[in-house]
């Protein structure tokens, strides 16, 4: 009599496997596969100087270096958190009068 209460016990469990979840789980599946890889790929890259035909790909961190070292970089981020400032402020103070005025 265990083993019916076991059989039982094993058929509810899998009867809750549905159609629709194998799609959902097919569909996560896929679009972390579709994302992930391409992602992968290039921080891989990233980390590689360009190969030529008489020298080949090296390991090296001068991409990063010359990324976000340079002038242009600190300018670039000087205007987004001045934009980031201003538009705060702009919404903090048509907020505040939307509220009072409710």
């Amino acid at each position: 009599m265990a083993w019916a209460a076991t059989l039982f016990t094993y058929r509810v469990r899998f009867a809750r496997l549905d159609v629709k979840w194998l799609v959902v789980g097919a569909a996560v599946g896929l679009a972390a596969w579709l994302s992930l890889v391409p992602l992968g790929f290039l921080l891989w890259q990233s980390f590689l100087t360009p190969e030529t035909a008489t020298t080949p790909a090296q390991f090296t961190f001068d991409n990063y270096r010359t990324a976000y070292w340079s002038v242009e970089t600190l300018r670039v981020f000087g205007n987004s958190v001045e934009f980031a400032l201003g538009s705060t402020s702009l919404a903090f103070v048509i907020g505040t009068l939307f509220a009072w005025v409710n």
